[in-house]
Order: structure tokens, then sequence, then C-alpha cells
């Protein structure tokens, strides 16, 4: 099942996928398979949340590194204007605070 196309792309009631629980519930495992089965990196639930955003908000580490080497949109605001770097920052571990950042940086790089 993991290698059919499209297989995080099925969303619940609420938009949420199977990336986006995997990142908020903080198993990385799963989000690294999903990933690699093509699983939508950006895609957000009705409440405009994205996996990154979730597994920041969360403080999950290491989804964080998996949705980031992934090139998840560090920058990619919610319904509620805060992006990952944002929401890291103000409730998120330092190592957390510190990927969403270099990657941050490394984006807005000329």
């Amino acid at each position: 099942m993991l290698g059919a196309k499209g297989v995080g792309e099925k969303a619940g009631i609420k938009g949420e996928t199977p990336l986006l629980v995997a990142a908020y519930s903080g198993h990385s495992e799963v989000v690294a398979a999903l990933l690699r089965s093509n699983a939508a990196v950006d895609k957000a639930n009705d409440a405009g949340y994205t996996p990154l955003l979730a597994s920041a908000h969360f403080g999950h580490s290491e989804a964080v590194a998996e949705l980031l080497r992934a090139n998840a949109a560090v920058d990619k605001a919610g319904i509620h204007v805060e992006t990952p770097l944002l929401v890291a920052a103000s409730s998120g571990p330092s190592e957390v605070v510190a990927a969403c950042s270099h990657t941050h940086l490394r984006s807005h790089a000329t």
C-alpha cells in the first residue's frame, strides 16, 4: 500500500492526511515512509495546518527533520498566520527551532 501513488493524499473529514496525522503524532518513521511514497509534504488540513506546522507545534524534532529533508515549506502560514518557524520559536524545543531557522535562512539566501 505504501508504494501506491498518492497514498498520503487521502484526507479524513477534517482534511487530515495520513502524513499530517503521523507528523502531529511524532511518528517519524511513518512520516519518512509516507514521504518516500510521494505524500504531499505541504498539504494542509481544513484548519490550515501542514505536517511541518503540526510537528513543530508539538516539538517532534525527528518528524520535523524528515519533513525538512523533503523540502517542506518552513514559511507556509496556517490560517492563524503562524508559520512552522514562528510556532517552533514560541513553544518548540531548541532543536526544532534550529532546524526551522536553518532551513528558513538557507531558503532566503541569494
